[in-house]
């Protein structure tokens, strides 16, 4: 074990440039959150974001879209019913996280069954 002390903290985490956009520091896309746990989703994001994640995509049912916009507005959304949409955001992510509120309806075997078919074996997949 290490102990974290101020010179391993000022070592490992380095201030981000001034011209740097966030998705120079990864993307991430986030799959979960059925219309029951909304709530699950939510604070998986937050973490991401508060995480120092760059880029952070949800794929989550609609009825979550308005809440996650009140308390991250700067995570983009995107309705798991839309495959297009669900598609073009697990292919630009660096690291898929599955799982937060995702439940076991018909819509989420689905979409589970589709980014395994889709999905880069570089990218990150966190289950």
């Amino acid at each position: 074990m290490e102990l974290i002390t101020k010179d391993l903290v000022k070592k490992v985490i380095k201030p981000r440039p001034e011209k740097a956009y966030k998705g120079n520091f990864g993307k991430v896309t986030l799959i979960g959150g059925d219309a029951h746990y909304g709530g699950a989703i939510l604070m998986a994001t937050e973490s991401c974001v508060l995480a120092g994640a760059g880029l952070t995509t949800v794929v989550t049912a609609a009825v979550n879209h308005t809440p996650l916009h009140s308390r991250r507005p700067e995570a983009m959304v995107v309705d798991w019913q839309d495959f297009a949409q669900v598609e073009q955001a697990i292919e630009s992510a660096d690291v898929l996280l599955v799982g937060p509120g995702l439940g076991d309806s018909e819509t989420a075997r689905k979409l589970l069954h589709f980014l395994l078919k889709i999905r880069r074996k570089e990218q990150w997949l966190i289950l």
